[in-house]
Formats: structure tokens, C-alpha cells, sequence
């Protein structure tokens, strides 16, 4: 007799063996396993089995003396054995506890591997129709599926190439399940012949697409996960991200489509949506309409005037070139007349297209239109091409009375002496004088004025070179650096800047005399322009020299033992600038009454990136509570810039001079 038995595992505990690790595995639920077996009686122990029936193949129980026929792993039934312990079970094979019909228990030899490693979507696919067991179908990844693991939560031994490990199986609890230790599974020959699969997916950030992988070669792993790999949704009628919607909205390729109610082929630009194709009211691919309840108003129609309506949608109504329009010519003077080819057709007047008539030749004047009389103003006031024409008057000048003509709106060609315009050298002004000559320009000197009235001060180089100085107030390590007391530097090193730029200026010891220096600075105002702004400034310039200015700090902030000046440059082998800091350097030190702390090499970006002799002073330190207070001081700001000043004029070869 065969009958169907659902036979339960008694208890679950941790098992030895073969390694441990944590593998995920899909929540399914654990229901019973059918098992095939005879309800006649049959033998209790091994001894009583008949050999000639042992592992026979077989359909159903009553096939076998046992009175069991179990599923191997490639697939067949045979009969198994009853037994007493694992001994009595050849290799490959275990002595395992079930329940027949009558509700006894009873020992079976058992495939140490069943369904292992086998393609599977679901736990019961990993459990033969014989016992119940905790094998669970294990997740092996999204792209690689799930396979069939054999429990040895018990101790059970894994076979070789596998090991004992820790998943976590359904209601999150930890079970134990042999599991390859190469972590893929490889197709038995019943395996490939059946065609096993299991699911896969391939997921990216546009969505999840569902394959299969299936056993169909032994000794192989499964096929590839053959789903597509999810991209962005395109027009092209394929649900190219999976979500299970075809070219949707917004899908790559798509077209704009404007809601057109009246159906003119236009709709309004707020209300569009990007399809793969029309779907009402979606239905116009052009924007623009501003009046979707009426076919006749678009962007195309034609504009038809003394309707009030705006018929092309260009945001005018009844504009020029309207159906109907009469020909009205510019008149901005309001003269009644306009300006020769300079008209629009228009329903109604808008200014300035006000005026019927044209002919107007200066449409700025009221007083100039063809029905004018003419003037003496140099223009043309009747409009009949001719200017000034056969006016005459009496006349006076400074040197005499006559008569003059009008020419191009001057009275003119008087009998009597005219005076003549020459310059007065002493105010460059022009002047009108009774001679009959001008008096010659006067040589230029080197007096910061512009003797010679022609617009340049000192040219020709009468005062010798004129040195061209870049000042760059540092703005800090950013702005608003504070030091000792809450005393920022940017502002400090500001005002230094403009002391010095205004000392330069005043310079007047060059040997020819007048100003040596022609000053340039790289910000006047509490502003922070770039390092890159700075540096291109500069070098735009076609500088002598420069120097940044700044103050010191020393790591650990306030109060600090140092004090001094010390000046930086980016190489000895720079002569002039490595001159310039030593000379600059001492002064500084000597006027700001602190310790000179020598030139230095710095790789700073303005040093580095500039393309002149450039120096870096920095004068004191914002750290020390005494020089903060001095760097502070309008009076110890001057002094300092005085030191630049000297060790500037030193080092170009100039006497010391305060301005």
C-alpha cells in the first residue's frame, strides 16, 4: 500500500563540521515534506532487511522490504535500507529518523546529498518527497539566483568542497546548510537534463529586470542570468527600466506635447507634457498659443486689426502690418509731419507713428518740417536740402564792426577785423586775441604740469625713468584674519598699502625731478579679489617691481614671544627683488622699531606667479600683544610704509626722502 506522510524534524540545534559564514537566504515558509513508503509491515531493523532489495530502484514503498523508496541525488528511487546507526549505511549515505503510517519511529539510510546545489525558487523544491528537513533555497545574489543547501544544523558532515555555514533563513532566524566553499554551484548531469533554473535579477539606479539561470551543461555552472540589464526608459516601445510600464512620461526621445484645446495645432507652453506620443489633449507640438478656446488665435494666423485681439500671440494687438492698416509715419517732434520711409501700417496711431505726412528731415525739432522758414543754425529748417541758404546781417567782433553771411549756422566773413583763437598757455585755455599770429607752445619741463597745453604731463621723458611699483595689501589666510585682541589683519595691511602708495607718489627726489614712481594696487577697498586676479593683474601691467605686505602669525595663536620683520622672495637668483627685500627689510624693521628677521625663500602664489622682481613683507606679528597693538595704530601703520618707502628708494638708487 503507498500513502502520502508528512514527517517533521523533532529539533534544530548548531551543528560542527565545515566553516561558518553568514549567506542570505529568501523567507519562505518550512511546510511538510511527503514521503513514500508501504503501510503493510515490513522489517524494524537492518537486520531483518533483505539485501536483494537494498537500494534496488523502485516506484513506490511497497517496492522495497524497508518499505521506503527514497529519491537519490541524481534523481532515481531506490529502496533504502532500515538501520540502526551510520555504520550500517554505506558511504554517501546516513541512518536518519522518520515516522511510518502508524505513527512509530523508525531509522532509514539516507543520500547524505540530496537536492544540494540544485537551481531553486522555493525551499520545498530543495526537499524530497520523503522526510522533512530544514534544507533551505539559498540566495546566492541577485544576478547569481538561488540554490538548494543541505542542512547540518545536527552535525551532519559536508561533503567535500563544502562546508557548514550560517545563513539566515525564514522569520529571520539563523539555520546552518552546506554550502559550496567556492560560492558557485555546479550542474550534475540530472541536473542539466532536467533543465533546473532558478530566478535572477539585474538591478543599476533605473530599476530591477527579472532573468533566469538554468543548469544545461554537467559540470558547469548555470547559464548566465539572462535579464536585461535596466537603462533609462526610452521611446522605442520596450520597458527599457523594468518597472512595468512602456514608454512612459519622461521616457528618453520623448516630445513635447502642448495642450490644444481648440485643436489649431498650437497649445499653451504651462501646460505640456514629454510623451512617447500624442494622447489627448496632449495632442499639439508647438507651444504659443495664447488663446486655446479659439482656432482662429495662434502663433501662425494672421493678425487682422480692429479686432482686440491678439490674433499671432506675439503679445501685441492689432500691430503693424495688420489685415486693414493705414500708412502712419514717425513724428517724435510732433510736428504733424514724419520721417520718409520710416512708416508703419497700423489700425489706429501709436506713437510715435502719429503723423500722415512725411518729408520731415529732423524729426528731433519741432521747428524743422517743410513748412518751416529757414535760419541761421546750420540746419536745414524747411527741409529743401539747402542749409543757411542767402541769409546775411550786420556783424560785430572784439576788433571791429562789418557785415556777415551765415555759413553752416555761423555768421561770418565781416568786413571788419576778425579776431583769431590761440592758446593761453598759462591756463590751457584758447582765447580770442586782435593778431595776427599765435605765440609758439613753450618747451615742456619736469614739473608735474602740462606746459605745452597738449594733454600730457611731463612727456618725452623729461624727468628721466618713472618706475611703475605694484602694492598688494594681503588679504590674510582669509578675510577677516584676526590675531591678538580681535585685530584683523586684512585691514592692517590695507592701510599700510595705501600709506605707501601715497608716499610714492609724493616722491619727488627723482635726479630730473617730478614724480618717480607710477603706483598700482591690487585692491584700494575692504575687498578679497582672487590670488589668480591678483596675480593676472600684475603681470598685465608691465611692472618695475612689486611687494605684498602683510603681518605674521605662529602656530598656537595668542600671546606668542615673536616678534619682527622678515621679507620673502621665491629665489636668491632674482638679484633685484633679493636687493629690493634686503634693503626693504632693514628699514621696515628700523622704523617699526623691531627685530629684523632677514630674507627668506617662499614659494607664495604671487611670488611664484608673477613675472616681476616681487618681495613679501611681513611686518610684525598679529600673535604678539605688543606689535598687535602697534600694527593697529594708524601712527606704527605710517611708519612702516615710511620704511618700505626708503628701502624702495635705496634700493633704486634714490636719496631718503619723506614726502
Amino acid at each position: 500500500m503507498r500513502a502520502i506522510f508528512c514527517v517533521f524534524v523533532l529539533s534544530l540545534v548548531a551543528c560542527g563540521g565545515g566553516g561558518t559564514g553568514a549567506v542570505p537566504v529568501d523567507a519562505k515558509d518550512l511546510s511538510g515534506i511527503e514521503i513514500v513508503f508501504d503501510t503493510s509491515s515490513g522489517p524494524d531493523t537492518a537486520s531483518d532487511a533483505k539485501e536483494s532489495y537494498e537500494f534496488q530502484p523502485c516506484e513506490k514503498g511497497s517496492d522495497c522490504q524497508s518499505g521506503f523508496c527514497v529519491e537519490t541525488l541524481s534523481g532515481e528511487y531506490v529502496c533504502a535500507p532500515l538501520c540502526i546507526g551510520d555504520e550500517e549505511c554505506p558511504e554517501g549515505w546516513q541512518c536518519k529518523q522518520v515516522v511510518n503510517v502508524s505513527g512509530d519511529i523508525t531509522f532509514i539510510c539516507l543520500p547524505l546529498i540530496e537536492r544540494l546545489c540544485r537551481p531553486c525558487k522555493s525551499h520545498e523544491e530543495c526537499r524530497p518527497s520523503r522526510v522533512q528537513t530544514n534544507d533551505l533555497c539559498v540566495n546566492f545574489g541577485d544576478e547569481a539566483g538561488s540554490f538548494c543547501g543541505q542542512d547540518c544544523s545536527k552535525n551532519e558532515q559536508c561533503p567535500n568542497g563544502y562546508s557548514c555555514y550560517e545563513v539566515t533563513g525564514p522569520g529571520g532566524q539563523k539555520a546552518k546548510q552546506c554550502l559550496p566553499d567556492s560560492g558557485e554551484c555546479i550542474c550534475s548531469s540530472y541536473y542539466a537534463n532536467e533543465g533546473f533554473e532558478t530566478t535572477c535579477k539585474v538591478k543599476n539606479e533605473f530599476g530591477t529586470c527579472p532573468g533566469i539561470r538554468k543548469c544545461v551543461a554537467s559540470g558547469q555552472a548555470p547559464s548566465v542570468c539572462d535579464a536585461k540589464t535596466p537603462s533609462a526608459e526610452e521611446c522605442n516601445g520596450f520597458d527599457d527600466d523594468c518597472d512595468g510600464s512602456v514608454d512612459e512620461e519622461g521616457a528618453s526621445g520623448c516630445t513635447t506635447y502642448y495642450i490644444d484645446e481648440d485643436g489649431d495645432g498650437y497649445g499653451e507652453a504651462k501646460s505640456s507634457r514629454c510623451l512617447c506620443a500624442p494622447s489627448a489633449p496632449y495632442t499639439a507640438t508647438n507651444g504659443g498659443d495664447c488663446d486655446d478656446s479659439l482656432s482662429a488665435v495662434h502663433p501662425d494666423a494672421v493678425e487682422v486689426c480692429s479686432n482686440g485681439k491678439d490674433d499671432n500671440c506675439d503679445g501685441q494687438t492689432d500691430e503693424a502690418g495688420c489685415q486693414g492698416c493705414t500708412n502712419y509715419y514717425r513724428d517724435e517732434d510732433n510736428d504733424t509731419y514724419g520721417v520718409s520711409g520710416d512708416a508703419q501700417c497700423l489700425g489706429n496711431p501709436v506713437a510715435p507713428y502719429t503723423a500722415t505726412k512725411d518729408g520731415d528731415c529732423d524729426d528731433s525739432e519741432a521747428g524743422i518740417n517743410p513748412g518751416a522758414s529757414e535760419s541761421c543754425n546750420n540746419k536745414d529748417d524747411n527741409c529743401d536740402g539747402q542749409t543757411d541758404e542767402g541769409l546775411q546781417r550786420q556783424c560785430q567782433t572784439m576788433c571791429g564792426t562789418g557785415k556777415e553771411v551765415c555759413v553752416a549756422g555761423v555768421w561770418q566773413d565781416c568786413d571788419a577785423q576778425k579776431p583769431i583763437e590761440c592758446m593761453d598757455y598759462r591756463t590751457c585755455t584758447i582765447t580770442s586775441v586782435c593778431a595776427s599770429s599765435c605765440p609758439s607752445a613753450p618747451q615742456e619741463t619736469c614739473n608735474g604740469k602740462d606746459d605745452d597745453c597738449d594733454g600730457l604731463t611731463d612727456e618725452d621723458n623729461v624727468c628721466g625713468t618713472v618706475y611703475k611699483i605694484g602694492i598688494n595689501p594681503d588679504d590674510g589666510a582669509r578675510t577677516g584674519a584676526c590675531g591678538c585682541s580681535g585685530i584683523c589683519e586684512d585691514n592692517i595691511n590695507l592701510a599700510m598699502g595705501l600709506y605707501l602708495r601715497d608716499f610714492l607718489a609724493a616722491d619727488t627726489l627723482n635726479p630730473n625731478g617730478g614724480a618717480a614712481f607710477q603706483v598700482f594696487m591690487t585692491r584700494t577697498n575692504d575687498s578679497n579679489p582672487s590670488l589668480a586676479s591678483r596675480a593676472d593683474y600684475l603681470n598685465s601691467l608691465g611692472l618695475d617691481r612689486a611687494i605684498s605686505i602683510s603681518c605674521n602669525t605662529v602656530e598656537g595663536g595668542c600671546p606668542s614671544d615673536a616678534i619682527g620683520t622678515e621679507t620673502y622672495i621665491k629665489s636668491t637668483s632674482d638679484t633685484a627683488a633679493y636687493n629690493m627685500a634686503l634693503k626693504v627689510n632693514a628699514q621696515v624693521a628700523t622704523h617699526f622699531q623691531t627685530t629684523n628677521r632677514g630674507v627668506k625663500l617662499g614659494s607664495y602664489y604671487l611670488l611664484t606667479h608673477t613675472n616681476m622682481p616681487h618681495i613679501f613683507v611681513f611686518v610684525g606679528f598679529l600673535t604678539n600683544q605688543n606689535e598687535a597693538q602697534k600694527l593697529n595704530t594708524p601712527s606704527w601703520q605710517r611708519e612702516a610704509s615710511r620704511g618700505m618707502l626708503h628701502g624702495i628708494q635705496v634700493h633704486l638708487g634714490y636719496q631718503e626722502f619723506d614726502p
